[in-house]
């Protein structure tokens, strides 16, 4: 029988994973920098802002692996005073729940 789809065990199970965890981790942080890089120079450091993303993508797809889908924070992260909504946490979240633990795969910790 075809075992059914649980994004709420799917995500705890990825973040048994440590990857997901410094993953997730990265994101609260770049975030968190983001938000405030946008208040503290007023709106006017869309160079750092873009920097910080690049960044952000890259050590994401270093930790969690490449995928396609890490152009979608990238994109809304590069509108102006976008970065005040956390984008990359919800991706990384959203990833991880939606991640499926390979069968050939131990558990973490077993």
């Amino acid at each position: 029988m075809a075992e059914r789809f649980h994004p709420v065990r799917n995500f705890t199970a990825a973040f048994k994973r440590p990857r997901w965890r410094w993953a997730l981790a990265l994101a609260l942080v770049s975030d968190a920098f983001s938000f405030g890089l946008e208040f503290l120079s007023l709106g006017l450091a869309e160079f750092h802002q873009i920097l910080v993303d690049l960044g952000t993508a890259a050590g994401v797809a270093v930790l969690v692996g490449p995928r396609w889908s890490l152009a979608l924070p990238l994109l809304a992260e590069a509108f102006p005073a976008s970065s005040v909504f956390p984008s990359w946490a919800l991706a990384v979240a959203a990833w991880a729940a939606l991640e499926t633990e390979p069968k050939n795969e131990a558990p973490h910790g077993t």
